[in-house]
């Protein structure tokens, strides 16, 4: 019985050449490990062992090939001034074709996967979260080949790099923060009991980074408490605004801390307690308020104030942190809150001040009312 993967029909795939290679490469693959690898070019089945999938479409990794396609074209655009032309047009392509095979690695695995005795773990979340996964790491690698490999990259951007790269400052702890995310999540499904490890992660960035980060207009450390006011603000509105529109889900949480034994899930509350008050201001605040702002200021970010800031970097910017969060209205006002925080006074420190104080009001709330879909 074979598992449909998508939602178009499967016959949709048969005008777009790429589709067949796809799950032929995917097939030849599982071929290497599974003798009785099968598949069905005019149903587009994939299968071994007794495992089979349908493939349609949505998972089929077209989509995933344009997109990382769009995206390589976008950085091409953007970082022109420090690529050398026509050489750097073949990024995108090369992006393309990294993409198309990482799409064939992954519906490989998830055949593997399945046929080796872990069908719901193949179908749930290594289905649901492994091409973004790929995708993710294909942009970060899009990113490193333009900036630092020499056929493509011009030499004083490859030594201005290495010398300040505030860029990999700014959105490491970030990239790092979803990458795990994205990893453990693909393991655990709905609960993630490795939340630890993500926060272990961030924490091991911003202690290797300690002495870079010197380099960032934090300010000094005067009136926390405006930090501390602008947070608990955003904490007031936040929870207004998610009682007022019910955006609260049902919360895996509580079920998944009532699973574990009471020192589990003590240890778990303790390191959501550190991830949303320490490592997850931190990070966020660094590529929304830090990076971003800049990056919308001048194409050459290291050049640019980390506290500069301009009208249309502050709503985009705002408006990219509410669509992270789910709640885009109180996330964006979230966002132009904290951005504020930060033009007041030319402090990067009070917006993360801010942050933390909030998801510390958070917190508590949640023990205080046993409301764990806020976390």
């Amino acid at each position: 019985m074979a598992t449909t993967l998508g939602a178009a029909a499967p016959t949709e795939l048969g005008w777009f050449g790429l589709s067949e290679l796809t799950v032929r490469a995917a097939r030849w693959l599982l071929s290497l490990f599974f003798s009785d690898a099968v598949c069905d070019f005019d149903r587009f089945t994939l299968g071994a062992s007794g495992f089979n999938i349908r493939i349609t479409t949505a998972c089929s990794g077209i989509e995933g090939t344009l997109m990382a396609t769009v995206f390589a074209i976008a950085y091409v655009a953007v970082s022109r001034h420090r690529l050398r032309f026509p050489r750097a047009l073949l990024i995108p392509l090369i992006a393309a074709i990294v993409m198309w095979t990482a799409n064939a690695i992954r519906l490989a695995l998830l055949v593997a996967i399945g046929a080796s005795g872990y069908r719901e773990f193949a179908l749930g979340g290594y289905h649901s979260r492994a091409g973004w996964v790929f995708l993710i790491l294909v942009a970060i690698g899009t990113v490193c080949l333009g900036h630092g490999v020499p056929y493509f990259a011009k030499k004083q951007a490859i030594v201005s790099d290495h010398k300040t790269n505030m860029t990999t400052l700014c959105l490491l702890p970030f990239v790092v923060m979803i990458g795990t995310a994205f990893v453990t999540d693909a393991f655990m499904g709905r609960f993630d009991k490795s939340y630890p490890f993500r926060v272990v992660a961030v924490l091991a960035v911003m202690w290797a980074c300690r002495h870079s980060y010197k380099e960032l207009d934090w300010g000094a450390f005067k009136r926390p408490w405006f930090g501390a006011a602008v947070g608990a603000l955003v904490f007031v509105f936040w929870i207004a605004l998610d009682k007022l529109l019910q955006k609260s889900p049902p919360a895996a949480i509580e079920a998944g801390l009532a699973s574990l034994p009471a020192g589990s899930a003590f240890f778990w509350l303790l390191f959501r307690a550190v991830g949303m008050i320490v490592t997850v201001p931190f990070a966020e605040e660094l590529a929304f308020r830090a990076y971003l702002p800049r990056r919308f200021a001048s194409s050459d970010v290291d050049a640019v104030a980390t506290s500069r800031f301009r009208p249309t970097g502050m709503i985009i910017s705002s408006v990219a942190f509410g669509a992270l969060h789910g709640r885009f209205l109180a996330g964006t006002l979230a966002g132009l809150c904290y951005a504020l925080a930060v033009a007041k006074y030319k402090r990067l420190a009070d917006a993360v001040i801010a942050h933390s104080t909030t998801n510390a009001l958070i917190f508590v709330w949640v023990l205080a009312v046993q409301d764990f879909s806020l976390l």
